[in-house]
């Protein structure tokens, strides 16, 4: 007879260091129980027991019902098996996948939430590890026709048949085929994962061995010196929203601040020396190392500038907030308006601030590297070219000298 498991999830009585409970599956089959536990942590407050789900993490909603739909699939496969479906049959058969082998979707779970690296990783980042098992999930759905690839399975080829996948996949924010760094991020993103298996065991090999990854050249984009004046120049005082999107890029272009730190810094974090602001202290976002920026008189003016806003008071924010994909529309208008051919993007200002700003200005590289944060040098060796400007002040000098020779 088939069987509709309807599984009920029960947190255990007993907290852990954090003030957590685990939350256990108990299954009930012809009046005989059997449970285990799921190995899922979640305060007391925030569990619904008439819904058996989190009233605020999604995350844990997804992982409950993975489980359900796994714990279905075992009691159909035992019925078209023939074989007697028990409650303690199922929950050895679940315990003993999950010890021995994982789906793709099943161990990027476990790599994020039963390891704890959702605690570790940025935000940003994190969020990029479930997009990568979004696109992974749709390629064994359409490559494979499964839901549940076995994480023992990826090899050569299937690498191979996903880096064509996501070629052939469309942006649906920018409405374009995802590029090659994004595409490079995926798969290197891929391989972490698969490390992590191979290290504990789950998998033999690391099958990226014999797939390597090509690294993408990119080239860096930022403001001239002329550019950045020019943009600086432009009157917007006729639209504060245009106005207010290019002070927060100009604050980025002269604190070297990433996106998310420079809406998230505060006037907490700045240090005062002989009662002057001298600079701007953050743990960043996506490194968690902390960073020590001057105050440069331009960032000194824009912080002033909005020193009696409402948002200010409220918040504490040194500028005020904007959502990245909004941000770069109304810096599209903006570089348009300031007859910028480079299309402008939050990122552009750091970019402008290790080049025009730093570098241009004779600021050696190491001190490039810990203005913007870089935990190695070899992240700021991209930014190590030498520019036309640069060739022309070096040209300047160079027709002085020869001019005294003669």
């Amino acid at each position: 007879m088939r069987v509709n498991i309807s599984p009920k999830f029960i947190l255990k009585r007993t907290l852990n260091k954090e003030g957590k409970m685990i939350i256990h599956c108990r299954i009930i089959i012809d009046r005989k129980k059997s449970e285990f536990s799921t190995g899922i942590l979640i305060f007391e407050k925030d569990w619904n027991e008439q819904f058996s789900r989190s009233n605020s993490d999604k995350n844990i909603n997804l992982r409950i019902s993975e489980i359900e739909s796994k714990l279905q699939e075992i009691a159909d496969k035992f019925y078209f098996d023939n074989k007697t479906i028990t409650a303690k049959l199922i929950v050895e058969t679940i315990k003993n996948k999950s010890q021995g082998s994982f789906s793709i979707s099943e161990y990027i779970n476990y790599y994020l939430y039963d390891k704890g690296q959702i605690k570790i990783l940025a935000k940003g980042y994190s969020a990029k590890f479930i997009t990568l098992k979004t696109y992974l999930e749709k390629y064994c759905k359409e490559r494979y026709n499964t839901d549940s690839f076995d994480l023992r399975n990826v090899d050569f080829k299937f690498l191979s048949d996903f880096d064509i996948f996501l070629k052939a996949m469309v942006s649906k924010q920018y409405d374009r085929p995802l590029s090659p760094v994004y595409i490079q991020k995926m798969h290197s993103m891929f391989r972490t994962i698969l490390i992590s298996a191979h290290k504990e065991g789950v998998i033999r090999h690391p099958p990226y061995q014999n797939f390597p990854i090509k690294k993408v050249k990119t080239e860096i984009k930022y403001l001239s010196y002329s550019e950045l004046e020019r943009l600086k120049s432009i009157d917007l005082s006729d639209n504060e929203s245009l106005e207010v999107v290019r002070d927060i890029f100009l604050f980025s272009v002269y604190s070297g601040l990433r996106f998310k730190d420079a809406q998230d810094i505060t006037i907490k974090d700045i240090e005062y020396e002989n009662e002057k602001p001298k600079y701007l202290i953050k743990y960043q976002e996506k490194t968690k190392d902390k960073v020590e920026i001057p105050i440069l008189q331009p960032t000194l003016y824009l912080i002033n500038k909005y020193k009696n806003t409402e948002y200010r008071k409220r918040t504490g924010c040194l500028m005020p907030k904007f959502s990245n994909v909004k941000l770069n529309a109304y810096l599209k208008a903006i570089g348009d308006i300031a007859h910028i051919k480079l299309k402008l993007t939050h990122h552009v200002a750091r970019h402008t601030c290790a080049t025009t700003v730093l570098l241009e200005n004779n600021v050696p590289l190491i001190e490039v590297s810990k203005w913007l944060g870089h935990a190695d040098i070899k992240s700021t060796s991209v930014y190590a070219h030498v520019t036309r400007n640069k060739l022309g002040i070096t040209a300047d000098k160079l027709d002085k000298l020869f001019e005294t020779v003669n």
